[in-house]
Formats: structure tokens, sequence, C-alpha cells
């Protein structure tokens, strides 16, 4: 019983000092940003002014990677927080999720705290994952979701993972091939081949149903 209190207390304490670290590292180049941002910022902005999804105002163009970050940029303009701001804040707070899911994830594969959490320390001063952190790019995002993805894969709730797919897709289009991950991992680990069958069936209903509202816009217009 005190050996699980020490390694519940360890991961209190040691969890939000890495956060807390990397959190104030990646925001030492907060004014890192990429011309792509300053492409979301257009499109967020003509959404938020009701101008659609549209580079120019009025002319409705795919001209963007991300339809899910683009919306909750615009979101952050709607309740009247400056998009740039609104962008480059949200990233980083996805990029701090990040790390709690990556130490979630590395525990849920070791089995050991004092190995997993160091897999966050090394993933946290990953130069990579510090440098577009904060840059109001979709990257923070996507590695949120799918290290979201795989750790519900790899706990067996296959729907809950789809769901995550969907939503990785909607931020990189790549995002498709975790659904065939997930599906050929219930498929290949079930010894039902015919119940996993019926169940890789309703996963790919979800995930068409989560698809179809933005493919059928984007086709539209």
């Amino acid at each position: 019983m005190n050996e699980e209190r020490g390694r519940r207390n360890l991961v209190l304490f040691s969890l939000p000092v890495i956060v807390v670290l990397f959190y104030a590292t990646a925001s030492l180049h907060f004014a890192y940003t990429p011309d792509d941002t300053y492409i979301y910022l257009r499109f967020a902005r003509n959404v938020v002014q009701g101008d659609g999804i549209a580079f120019n105002p009025g002319e409705p163009t795919y001209g963007f990677t991300s339809p899910l970050w683009l919306f909750i940029i615009a979101v952050g303009g709607k309740m009247g927080v400056d998009l740039y701001l609104a962008a480059k804040a949200i990233d980083l707070v996805f990029a701090s999720l990040a790390l709690i899911v990556l130490y979630l994830l590395a525990f849920e594969i070791l089995r050991d705290v004092g190995v997993a959490l160091c897999a966050t320390v090394a993933f946290s001063v990953n130069a990579w994952f510090l440098r577009w952190a904060g840059s109001g790019m979709e990257t923070s995002l996507a590695v949120l979701l799918t290290l979201v993805t795989i750790l519900f894969c790899l706990r067996n709730e296959y729907f809950t993972a789809v769901v995550f797919a969907g939503l990785l897709t909607l931020t990189r289009p790549e995002g498709v091939f975790a659904v065939a991950v997930i599906a050929a991992d219930l498929f290949l680990n079930s010894h039902n081949k015919q119940r996993a069958l019926k169940m890789v069936v309703s996963l790919l209903i979800i995930y068409a149903v989560l698809m179809a509202p933005w493919l059928v816009y984007a086709s539209a217009t």
C-alpha cells in the first residue's frame, strides 16, 4: 500500500513539473510563426466574420490542411480572443496535454512509473515537438490525437479509438491510416473472427458518420 502511494505521489509531483518545464521552454519561441499559421488565421477570420470557409471572402476554397484546427481557432475568435493569440495558446495547451497522454501510453506499455516518466521527459525535449508547440499550427493537436487513439486501441476500447481517429483525420488527412490499424488490431487479436468482422463494420460506419459532414461540404463547395 505504501509503495503504491509512493508511486502515485511520484506521478502527481513529477508529471506537473515536466509539463510546466515544457510549457515554459516552448513559450520561449512563442514568436515563431510559420507562413501556414497565417493562412489558418486568414481563413478563421473569414469564418468568424461570416464570410465562409474562404481565403478571400465569399470564395470558398480548400486551402488548408486541417478543418478541425481551423474550427478550433475560429471558436476562439468567436469568443472574442485575438485569433493569433488563440491559435498559439491553444497549440501550447494541446502540446502540454500530449505529454500527459504520452505518460499514460508509456505506462500502459511499460507498467513502470519511473520508466514511463523518463519516456515523458525524453518526449518533452524532442526538438521537433518543441519547435512546433506554440507555432499556431495543427501539429500538437495531431500528436495529441495520435497518442489518444493508440492508447484506447491498446486498451481494446475500439469504439472510442475510432472516434479519435476520425478527429485525427480531420486534423491530418493521413489519420485515415489509423482506422486501418484499429481494424487490423481488432481483427487479428480476436478469437471470434465473425464477431470481430461485425465490429470492424460498425467502426467503419462510425468513422464514416464522423467524416461525412465535412466531406459533403467540401465536395459541394
